[in-house]
């Protein structure tokens, strides 16, 4: 989600690259943010997920 292509780095952060759902919540963050969503909407969903 960050543009360059890692893992969005609050997610690497608070749950780790090894966790179960870290690459599926970064996915969903990428497809939101790939649909043109605000950020605001994307640190919300962010923060509730985690």
């Amino acid at each position: 989600m960050n543009g360059g292509g890692g893992m969005d780095p609050v997610i690497v952060q608070q749950l780790g690259r090894g966790h179960p759902l870290a690459v599926h919540l970064d996915d969903f963050l990428t497809d939101l943010k790939n649909a043109n969503a605000s950020p605001q909407p994307l640190r919300a969903y962010r923060g509730d997920l985690l």
